[in-house]
Parts: structure tokens; C-alpha cells; sequence
């Protein structure tokens, strides 16, 4: 079993942000997870910034679509709307900045709970991670992987002071 807090992330800030990135992309690629039209895609907008070619002021400044449309449709606890669950996947995509680079598995963990509650089965993600990932040795970890509290994730909290009280564990009972 793997945990979340036990992955070796690159060194350089950048680079760091680069790799989760390049993880969240490819898995929404892969699941084929798409977004709404009414707002810039958020993977090519994170592409885009991985690449160097958008700096990291517009690359933030997505956000505020996103936080808009859950602020608009009364969305802030709400995590079985379909449009709501979208936008936060899309700030998943759009809140990894060098200063998050030493929070980035309290990202991982909230885009994999982001995940669950669209209904994503999460065994295909979380197989990509420890494929994905490099990951250090831990001893006493025990039957499950248990990442940080999505409290405060600023993908979850967008910055602006909202928390959210739910824990996320993955893998007790899985393989």
C-alpha cells in the first residue's frame, strides 16, 4: 500500500507543480472527463502553464470563473452537482502554484476525492499513481493510505477562507 504523503516530489518548486499537473492531466484525459463550454478548458489552460507558454498570473486567474460559478449556484457544500463537482475539478487543475509546490499531496489527495464524489472508481487513478509517482519507503503503514485533510487545500478553500470538514482515506480494503 502507498500513501499520498509518501511521495518523492522533484526538488525545484516548478517542477513539482509540473508533475502533479502532468498526473491530473493525464488522468482526465484518460476517464475522458470533460468540462462545460462556458468557461476557457482547464487542461489546456494547464498545459499551457506546464509548458511555459501562459505565465502563472493567467494561469490563476481561471479560478475565478470556476469559484464564481459555485459562489453563483449556491454550490459551496454541494458535492453531488454534476456542474459543481466539474468546476471543482477544474480548479484542481488550475491551483497548482510554486508556492502550493509544499502542499501538492493535499491537491492529490482532494482531485482524488473530487473523483470519488463524481463516481469515478478510483482503482484505475490510484493504479496511475503508484505508476505515475515515485514513492518512499514507509514503514507502519499499515492496510491504508491516508492523505491530508482537504481543508487547507486552496483548490478546495480557493483562498478565500472556505474550508471543508471531509477527510479523505483511500485504499483500506483496496489492493
Amino acid at each position: 500500500m502507498i500513501a499520498i504523503d509518501a511521495i518523492i516530489w522533484p526538488a525545484d518548486a516548478r517542477e513539482a507543480c509540473r508533475s502533479y499537473l502532468g498526473f491530473l492531466i493525464k488522468i482526465t484525459e484518460e476517464m475522458e472527463l470533460t468540462f462545460p463550454d462556458w468557461a476557457p478548458n482547464p487542461v489546456v489552460t494547464a498545459k499551457a502553464f506546464v509548458a511555459g507558454e501562459i505565465p502563472e498570473e493567467r494561469y490563476r486567474s481561471e479560478t475565478n470563473r470556476w469559484w464564481d460559478h459555485i459562489d453563483s449556484s449556491g454550490g459551496m457544500r454541494e458535492f453531488r452537482d454534476p456542474s459543481i463537482l466539474s468546476a471543482r475539478l477544474a480548479l484542481c487543475l488550475l491551483s497548482a502554484t510554486e508556492d502550493e509546490a509544499g502542499r501538492l499531496g493535499e491537491h492529490l489527495s482532494w482531485f482524488l476525492e473530487v473523483l470519488g464524489f463524481m463516481g469515478v472508481d478510483l482503482e484505475a487513478p490510484v493504479a496511475e499513481m503508484e505508476r505515475y509517482f515515485q514513492f518512499q519507503k514507509q514503514r507502519g503503514v499499515g492496510d491504508s493510505m491516508q492523505a491530508a485533510s482537504s481543508e487547507k487545500c486552496p483548490c478546495a478553500t480557493g483562498g478565500r477562507g472556505r474550508t471543508t470538514s471531509d477527510r479523505f482515506i483511500l485504499g483500506q480494503g483496496a489492493s
